[in-house]
């Protein structure tokens, strides 16, 4: 069956597992709920060693575009929260004033 959303919160690995799920999110096109640890993400991409989260906002919101998404920022606590959209989903505008992380 097709998957209509997806969480994902895997304690610094997101970017791997997103990576790894590209063809899911390529064919089927789900809706994406990601808790990012911005403070982990070195142990996989060392360039990211002492960022902040708005270090990685820029970085995040090119990636998921990298695969046709808009990535909105929700908030930051001790992770980054973002809820990302397929760009052909003109329907769903999640959060009007919420900022779209497209470069």
């Amino acid at each position: 069956s097709r998957p209509l959303q997806r969480e994902l919160a895997s304690r610094g690995a997101e970017a791997l597992v997103l990576r790894g799920s590209s063809h899911i999110l390529v064919e089927h096109r789900p809706l994406v709920w990601v808790s990012l640890h911005p403070q982990l993400l070195w142990f996989d991409y060392p360039e990211f060693d002492g960022m902040t989260a708005n270090d990685v906002k820029p970085w995040f919101g090119a990636f998921m575009d990298d695969y046709e998404y808009r990535a909105y920022f929700l908030e930051d606590n001790h992770e980054s929260h973002y809820f990302c959209v397929p760009d052909e989903r003109t329907d769903i505008d999640p959060y009007a004033g919420v900022e779209n992380l497209r470069p």
